[in-house]
């Protein structure tokens, strides 16, 4: 079934002189000016007008290579801050996507968004009931919530599941849905109280890392532990579908069985 509304939000970095990010405002542009016709909103929020709920900015030393100007923007903390202020403006049902606005560097992100209606239903419907947030694993076959997420955050997020979200598919956080409900909003809140902590989002600390970890992914570890912690056991569904080459389409959904919990 289709929601009653579709709201995209998306965010950019503008760089120097206005921040220490990427400078993404035409990138972020184009991908509202492609998604307006297809949805019922569409916002795109700077670094600017989050800044003083998220918190400032992590300084160079926290800089991680696997993603250039990150720590400048939060590591991602604004995710949940749009999210949370798209939602509050919603009606209940209707559905927000965060997509990333980076569509310079993937162009993939502007294809797809005519069908958008019909892969939010596509997905719910796979879900079912009480499963309200979703981000599509990025490749179930060879990527781990343990090689991109430190094991400190397990420790401190999965409680007494901490080795079997290790076990499950990466979610990857480039694209987000959101149906809004009360479940769904706690979520995020959640996930914003723990991108505010200074142990979680950046690198350091992570004390006994696991031996096949990679890489810390910051804003998409943290929920991923959230999500997995939230639904693994109770929706068996869930995550449903990855999505080959980041191309968000229902015909390029595709299923596969979550790990065992």
């Amino acid at each position: 079934m289709q929601p009653a509304a579709i709201h995209l939000v998306t965010f950019y970095s503008q760089g120097a002189p206005h921040d220490g990010g990427l400078p993404l405002t035409q990138a972020a542009q184009a991908l509202c000016d492609a998604a307006a016709p297809h949805v019922d909103s569409c916002r795109a929020f700077s670094w600017a007008e989050v800044a003083a709920e998220v918190g400032a900015a992590w300084d160079a030393s926290h800089a991680a290579a696997s993603n250039p100007g990150y720590h400048a923007v939060g590591f991602g903390a604004f995710k949940p801050c749009i999210l949370l202020r798209a939602l509050a403006a919603a009606q209940d049902g209707e559905v927000v996507v965060y997509r990333d606005g980076n569509v310079a560097k993937y162009p993939q992100y502007l294809e797809g968004l005519h069908l958008l209606r019909a892969t939010v239903a596509h997905v719910f419907d796979a879900l079912g009931p009480g499963c309200d947030v979703w981000m599509p694993a990025e490749d179930p076959g060879a990527l781990r919530v343990r090689h991109h997420c430190k094991a400190h955050v397990l420790r401190e997020l999965a409680h007494d599941k901490v080795a079997a979200i290790g076990e499950q598919p990466l979610l990857n956080a480039a694209v987000i849905f959101v149906r809004k409900t009360r479940a769904a909003e706690a979520l995020l809140a959640a996930w914003a109280a723990a991108m505010a902590r200074p142990d979680l989002a950046p690198n350091r600390p992570d004390p006994a890392p696991h031996p096949e970890f990679r890489w810390h992914t910051h804003d998409q570890a943290v929920l991923n532990v959230l999500l997995y912690d939230w639904y693994l056991g109770s929706q068996p569904a869930f995550p449903a579908f990855w999505y080959p080459g980041r191309l968000l389409t229902a015909n390029n959904l595709l299923r596969f069985r979550p790990a065992a919990p």
